[in-house]
């Protein structure tokens, strides 16, 4: 008996953990997440987890499997899930105008704003180039975005093996890691991606319920910018055009049906006069061959009987064919489809929207997404160049590196410019 309380219980707690803060069981609360980190970090992974499939690519080697940003829905324990898995933007050598394009994607994806920034961070790989990586996305998506922050560990399993609790652990972090959880208001979660499939539901329980606290804590609003309400203007611009494309189509469709219901009813009523016709020919030809009476009489009952006969079927028919037409027009006005996914999704397919949104939103984030690459390039080619001493031979070669590397940023600045 004490199990069977147990058991209830837990069901209990699990509908409670179900239930988003502030809203209602009958509401069902859409969520928006980007999720940033390096590569390697665990982002498609965990966002798999998240979406309760495998939807993203993962690859174990701790190389990028794509260099684009990626989107996917679900319906999640009460909530419209939606998660931008964004590639390693600034640590797989992508050019600026690659840069610019995935941040501008990701921004037309997530308008109006996203409700969380998720950072996914490696238990055990948290450098200087993962605090870059932080401040990067700072510098594109504004200090702002620091509120809505949170931090995503992944190996828990690590933890768990070395029977430790996150918390433990974060005792003994360096201090820019300190630095950076203070700065997001100590939020921070541990995802085991390789536990059982209860665990790993729990924990994006407890995930998701933090999502919501962060939306809370910021008065029930997303994150918003210049150049978030920027991309807004643009895809409300197009959900209106996709909106008139489909009054548009209804109305075609409309008079599609009506023409059809024409056709037909007169296609019938032709039908019909002609065989009235044929029987009042037979009629004539009686009356000329001077027959008796009594047939011509039945012959004229006859026509009269089919005369009536034939317009209750049409008057049937005519009734049927309304219904069916007027069938067919409610469902072309019925669930219409959502403008807001359809945008979204040309935005994710790099349709026409992307260059829309670019000459929209690039503007704002062009120069400081040009900067940040710059910049990124230069330590990456400067790394790559105090590797290893030089000989002869290959001071000539680096020398020829330097030169090519020189006339590659003046062009880049001159880009940048």
């Amino acid at each position: 008996m004490a199990g069977l309380d147990q058991r209830q219980r837990s069901r209990d707690n699990i509908k409670r953990m179900d239930t988003p803060i502030g809203w209602s069981e009958n509401v069902c609360p859409e969520r928006r997440l980007v999720v940033l980190g390096r590569t390697g970090s665990g982002k498609s992974t965990t966002c798999n987890n998240i979406l309760g499939r495998d939807e993203f690519k993962s690859d174990t080697c701790g190389q990028s499997v794509t260099n684009k940003c990626q989107r996917a829905i679900c319906q999640r324990f009460g909530r419209n899930v939606e998660i931008i898995d964004t590639p390693g933007l600034f640590d797989t050598g992508m050019s600026n105008a690659d840069i610019t394009r995935e941040v501008v994607k990701c921004i037309g994806m997530t308008a109006p704003g996203p409700h969380a920034f998720v950072m996914v961070v490696r238990i055990d790989r948290f450098t200087k180039e993962e605090q870059d990586t932080v401040e990067h996305f700072k510098n594109v998506f504004g200090k702002g975005m620091m509120k809505y922050l949170m931090i995503l560990f992944t190996r828990k399993d690590d933890l768990d093996y070395c029977g430790k609790t996150i918390e433990k652990y974060l005792e003994n972090v360096p201090q820019m890691l300190r630095d950076l959880l203070k700065s997001c208001g100590n939020r921070y979660i541990a995802f085991n991606n390789r536990a059982s499939p209860e665990e790993r539901n729990e924990t994006v329980q407890r995930f998701l319920d933090m999502v919501d606290r962060i939306h809370s804590n910021n008065s029930g609003e997303v994150y918003t910018s210049d150049m978030y309400k920027e991309a807004e203007k643009v895809m409300l611009k197009r959900e209106e055009q996709l909106r008139q494309e489909h009054e548009a189509e209804v109305n075609k469709e409309k008079r599609k049906i009506e023409e059809e219901y024409q056709t037909k009813m007169t296609a019938m009523e032709e039908a019909q006069t002609e065989k009235i016709a044929q029987l009042v020919q037979q009629l004539s030809i009686k009356e000329q061959q001077k027959e008796q009476q009594l047939e011509m009489e039945k012959l004229k009952l006859e026509i009269e009987k089919q005369r009536l006969h034939m317009e209750s079927d049409l008057q049937k028919e005519r009734q049927r064919l309304e219904l069916e037409a007027e069938r067919r027009k409610m469902l072309c006005e019925a669930n219409p489809p959502n403008y807001r996914e359809t945008a979204k999704k040309e935005v994710s397919n790099e349709e026409v929207m992307v260059m829309n949104l670019i000459k929209g939103v690039v503007k704002l984030v062009g120069p400081q997404l040009l900067v940040i690459a710059l910049d990124k390039m230069g330590e990456h080619f400067a790394s790559k160049l105090s590797i290893a001493p030089a000989t002869n031979e290959c001071d000539k070669a680096e020398s020829s590196v330097d030169e090519e590397q020189v006339t590659d940023k003046t062009n880049r600045k001159e880009e940048a410019k």
